[in-house]
């Protein structure tokens, strides 16, 4: 686990993923500083599926950071967050089995 308020967040990722960063972040918090940590923690063809509604919050990302790494940042209203943890849950019990192309520990 990764305390936000006491790493810098992305600096941490990358340690942790050989410089690489991670492929997909889900983000719940969908505040600024959240937003921008996950972006820069993602690695080259990496996602950001912010789940988070908070009017008025804005992150800023530049083009060259979404053309040259070939990001894709998107939102989805299809889960809430039980539904999510029910989600992690099946994966948990291994009633499914989800695609791990490498691991890092924390």
């Amino acid at each position: 686990m990764i305390n936000a308020k006491s790493v810098d967040v992305p600096e941490q990722v990358k340690k942790l993923t050989a410089g690489k960063g991670v492929d997909v972040v889900v983000d719940f918090v969908g505040s600024s500083k959240s937003l921008v940590d996950s972006v820069n923690s993602l690695g080259r063809g990496g996602r950001l599926v912010n789940l988070a509604i908070h009017p008025g919050v804005k992150f800023e990302v530049t083009a060259g950071q979404l053309v040259m790494n070939e990001l894709i940042i998107t939102g989805s209203c299809y889960t809430t967050k039980h539904g999510f943890l029910d989600a992690m849950e099946l994966v948990r019990t291994v009633r499914i089995k989800p695609v791990v192309t490498q691991e890092a520990g924390l």
